[in-house]
């Protein structure tokens, strides 16, 4: 289930990009849209961090039963 979660972030950050990139084009030059279409491979690998370490957080309150 998390990895589905990345692979539609994933696609969903692709098509941002793809739109800015094909109707966006003359604003690519601006802030915040040059950021995240020049950042965009740093802020994948970001997210899937955060996935895994959201994971390995519910993996570890199953394994020693804890109550939150």
């Amino acid at each position: 289930m998390i990895n589905l979660f990345n692979q539609l972030f994933q696609a969903g950050l692709d098509g941002m990009a793809s739109f800015h990139q094909k109707n966006n084009a003359e604003n690519l030059g601006r802030q915040p849209i040059k950021f995240f279409v020049t950042r965009r491979p740093l802020i994948r690998q970001i997210v899937a961090i955060i996935w895994f370490l959201g994971s390995a957080l519910m993996l570890y309150g199953a394994w020693f039963d804890m109550k939150v």
